[in-house]
């Protein structure tokens, strides 16, 4: 019987964990958390650190796994491409993770294939300032890492706090970097690698709380509505020449973040080889692309031969996150009997009674999210309405 580690065993993992059991094989686990829910479903567990590569190799080859994974994690990737690397097993290499988690190193090597990057520079004093236009609008991120953490929209970049912003959002090892703010439709795509050509399996239009200020999501639509055939076919053209430049040769998923501008053009403005978090990879991309991708991974990472996935059209999904209106202690949730998976729709509670939260900053302040599907827009548009009027916190203020 095959072994396969899972680096992670999250509430965004479990899913993977649970179908490689499906599937026959021996599953081992590592989390961090020595209580992570992953813990009961996997053969075997160990309370490691995602950080701990020397440890975890030390478990992978005692136990002379097949194969190793981490699904929809940034943070577990380092350590599943240091086992892959270290033991010869399919699956990305550390090269390759180390490029796709540093934003100076991809955002170069996509602008020398000609592939369209948003003009970048990285802040050191406030003389990287000096060429830049203080009536235009920028967005300041950190150099390294994906998501919506310490992404941050100034109006006035003369005045932007430089060294607060240092202090909360940048760790060991990574710099501020400062890019153009490209006006136009927010889009993620998620789709698999294999053979050296990109699968694409799913694309949807990411909306933020503009009145708000957020740079964070407040829902995706799969696929969007006004998508036609020549976007997903400019899409895929992209994303091929992503995987050209960066010469993989191995299996895998890719995320990508794009702004697709008035114009037509299309800029790449986030990129991780992982899939999309919040059961982007382990739910939606099967209900939009009627496609198994957590098959895909798995028996891929173990060596196995996977056909190429076909995908003749993509049905419509929601997911959509909610936030607090204010900063206290969860008094109450009301919508709590709600959660899990029903007919046509999931619901998660990210938080519990009695637990602090702050006003929304980044995707970590979200409370909850869920998903809904369905034939057509409309029914799944009127299911989202409901959902989210059975949702609220009453919250204690500071």
């Amino acid at each position: 019987m095959k072994k396969i580690l899972f680096i992670g065993a999250g509430e965004f993992q479990i899913d993977g964990i649970r179908r490689a059991n499906e599937l026959g094989f021996h599953t081992i686990a590592i989390d961090g958390d020595s209580e992570a829910v992953g813990k009961i479903e996997a053969d075997e567990f160990y309370n490691i650190n995602v950080k701990c590569n020397n440890e975890i190799l030390e478990l992978a080859r005692d136990n002379m796994v097949d194969g190793c994974v981490a699904i929809a994690s940034e943070v577990s990737m380092g350590a599943m491409a240091y086992v892959n690397s270290k033991m010869g097993l399919n699956g990305y290499p550390s090269e390759l993770i180390e490029i796709a988690h540093d934003k100076k190193k991809y955002y170069s090597l996509f602008e020398k294939n000609k592939i369209k990057v948003p003009k970048t520079i990285v802040f050191k004093d406030n003389g990287a300032l000096a060429k830049l236009d203080k009536n235009k609008s920028y967005i300041i991120k950190p150099s390294k890492g994906s998501g919506s953490r310490g992404v941050k929209r100034s109006n006035n970049i003369h005045n932007f706090n430089f060294d607060d912003y240092h202090i909360a959002y940048i760790g060991k090892e990574e710099e501020i970097i400062i890019q153009e703010l490209i006006i136009g439709k927010e889009m993620t795509v998620d789709g698999f690698i294999i053979d050296k050509n990109f699968h694409l399996l799913a694309v949807s239009e990411e909306m933020n709380d503009l009145e708000k200020g957020y740079t964070f999501s407040s829902e995706l639509v799969f696929p969007p509505e006004w998508i036609e055939p020549k976007n997903y076919k400019n899409i895929v053209a992209i994303c091929n020449q992503v995987v050209d430049s960066l010469n993989i040769n191995c299996t895998g998923p890719m995320h990508l973040e794009f702004i697709l501008t008035p114009d037509g053009e299309y800029f790449i403005i986030d990129f991780s080889l992982r899939g999309g978090g919040f059961d982007v990879f382990t739910k939606i991309i099967e209900k939009t692309s009627n496609v198994n991708i957590l098959d895909l991974y798995i028996l891929s990472s173990l060596g196995e031969e996977v056909p190429s996935p076909i995908t003749t059209h993509f049905n419509p999904v929601t997911l959509s996150f909610l936030y607090p209106e204010k900063a206290g202690k969860i008094k109450k949730i009301n919508g709590i009997e709600l959660e899990g998976k029903h007919k046509d729709y999931y619901l998660k509670f990210l938080h519990s009674v009695n637990m602090y939260i702050s006003e929304p900053e980044s995707g970590k302040q979200r409370y909850a999210y869920f998903i809904c599907w369905g034939k057509n827009y409309q029914d799944i548009f009127k299911r989202r309405a409901w959902v989210k009027e059975q949702i609220s916190l009453e919250i204690d203020d500071e």
